[in-house]
């Protein structure tokens, strides 16, 4: 199973980008999930090493280009 982490600071977006992934990963058969989150802090808090990420690039305080590469 996929472990993919979902982040932007916008309701609608987060909605959009987690929809159209779950349809292509459904369409391929492949077992996901998601964790969603409304800032890259908060994603950097949770400790967790997703095998797939997703993030705003422009959000306010600290940016998806911001985050540090995970090992």
């Amino acid at each position: 199973m996929l472990n993919i982490a979902i982040c932007d600071d916008t309701p609608e977006e987060r909605e959009l980008v987690c929809a159209l992934a779950r349809r292509y990963f459904e369409e391929k058969n492949c077992p996901v999930r998601f964790s969603v989150y409304d800032s890259m802090q908060a994603v950097l808090d949770s400790g967790i090493a997703y095998d797939l990420y997703f993030l705003d690039v422009l959000m306010p305080g600290k940016s998806g280009i911001q985050a540090p590469p995970t090992s």
